[in-house]
């Protein structure tokens, strides 16, 4: 969702005069980190963000910038799935990137708890997205306006089971400050990029594609670069 189809839409209707201020600091500190184009952290050991599955230098790469409380993100979360059954690993590497959107209250809780799950198993990354996805609409900005922070986060750290995960092991992973401080490089990683919204998606380093695509607009735009690798103009 762009920052500006969601006070369109009113999906933070309620407490919008306190989301204000936290959007104006977000845009703010975008312009900041995006004006270099550059990364400013460490380089990393690997490339960031979560593979959807093992790595078979695919033909394409596709990143996917996404915040977990987002519906825009949730309604394109079977599309990208279909992604994964429609191409093999051979043809199409996807990797999750986490963007915390600040209308979303607990976003970055919520993308905290991401990282948390890769942490304890990389394969239940997706799992547990798709646990939040379901619960999605119990986490919104509407649904805990009156609720302590604690009592959500308790809320949050109790779906582990759902998506395979002690929940014990999830809770120490979710409160561990490596756990926090790798969730803030993810969110400045994805605004080094340039991104504002979510769902957004990187194709081979060109921001390309869109949400609301279907499989059909997907594959129009992903099958001739799988068909040019191998031509002699291929770059």
């Amino acid at each position: 969702m762009r920052m500006g189809q969601a006070i369109q839409r009113g999906r933070c209707s309620r407490p919008l005069s306190a989301a204000r201020p936290m959007f104006l600091l977000f845009v703010v500190f975008l312009n900041l980190i995006g004006s270099s184009g550059a990364w400013n952290g460490e380089v990393p050991r690997r490339p960031r963000g979560f593979p959807a599955r093992a790595e078979c230098g695919a033909d394409v790469d596709m990143d996917i910038f996404i915040d977990p409380l987002c519906p825009d993100c949730k309604a394109a979360w079977p599309t990208v799935k279909r992604l994964l059954n429609v191409y093999s690993t051979e043809e199409l590497s996807i990797h999750i990137q986490l963007l915390p959107l600040p209308f979303h209250h607990y976003s970055y809780y919520a993308c905290q708890a991401t990282v948390a799950a890769a942490r304890l198993n990389s394969s239940a990354v997706f799992p547990w997205l798709q646990t939040i996805f379901r619960y999605q609409d119990y986490f919104s900005t509407e649904a805990t306006f009156a609720e302590t922070t604690e009592s959500v986060l308790e809320r949050l750290v109790g779906l582990a089971p759902h998506a395979g995960l002690d929940t014990k092991q999830f809770s120490s992973a979710f409160y561990d400050s490596e756990v926090d401080l790798d969730t803030r490089l993810a969110f400045k990683y994805s605004c080094s990029r340039g991104m504002m919204g979510t769902p957004s998606f990187l194709v081979n380093g060109v921001e390309a594609g869109s949400g609301d695509w279907s499989i059909k607009e997907w594959k129009e735009l992903l099958d001739p670069l799988m068909r040019r690798k191998g031509d002699s103009q291929y770059v």
